[in-house]
């Protein structure tokens, strides 16, 4: 049986997120193929798609320096603009409703729904806006002291890429960095996080509350 390559970086160090934990909860095979050998579904994920395109417009709302963070006329307009210029050059399956029209429509209808917010979006040190920040903090170290398979790993404008073959190696000490993205970081009596939510079905609001992405997104904002 062919082992399977560790994709690490800096020769040992495995990255994980919150997709990739629950890959290996849920589906161990499916993790194995997305996580370890990088393998892509022939198909386009829609849903995956679509809501990356809905992130990129809410990004421009808070960003902006808007009262209250307030979805003024103006910003929902930058917003839909955005949203135009990506569909441009990507288009849903004609029978999917995740089109132009049905983005718009939903934003439109976020800022009728939250028309402002009653806090202030926090700033890092270099004054940048707490939104869509990504981050990688030490999470663990495991003694293995064994050969593995290894995949050298490099982060790219696209995420981790391979660097190059495959080799064997000797690791005595496995670092395990916990990586990913935070929407929006602000202050309101407290440190908080806002994650937006996208799915090709009904979700549990309360199933997030004891959701290990949570969890590390607020380990994460404490550090940064």
């Amino acid at each position: 049986m062919t082992p399977i390559p560790l994709p690490l970086v800096d020769g040992d160090t495995l990255l994980i997120d919150s997709s990739s934990t629950a890959e290996v909860m849920t589906c161990k095979r499916l993790a194995q193929y997305t996580f370890c050998r990088h393998l892509k579904s022939a198909h386009e994920k829609v849903a995956l798609k679509a809501g990356q395109i809905l992130h990129a417009c809410l990004d421009v709302r808070y960003r902006s320096a808007s009262a209250l963070h307030a979805q003024t006329e103006d910003i929902q307009n930058v917003m839909i603009s955005v949203a135009e210029k990506e569909y441009s050059t990507w288009s849903p399956p004609e029978d999917d409703f995740r089109n132009f029209s049905t983005m718009t429509s939903c934003i439109r209808e976020y800022g009728i729904r939250y028309p402002f917010e009653n806090f202030e979006v926090m700033r890092l040190p270099d004054m940048r806006p707490f939104v869509e920040i990504p981050f990688a903090f030490p999470f663990a170290e495991i003694r293995v002291n064994g050969d593995f398979l290894v995949q050298p790993m490099k982060l790219t404008t696209n995420g981790y890429v391979e660097d190059g073959p495959a080799y064997t190696k000797h690791i005595t000490t496995l670092k395990i960095m916990w990586v990913g993205k935070i929407d929006v970081g602000y202050r309101a009596q407290g440190l908080y996080i806002m994650d937006h939510k996208t799915s090709t079905m009904a979700t549990i609001t309360g199933e997030f509350t004891i959701s290990h992405q949570m969890y590390g997104y607020v380990a994460a904002a404490e550090q940064l």
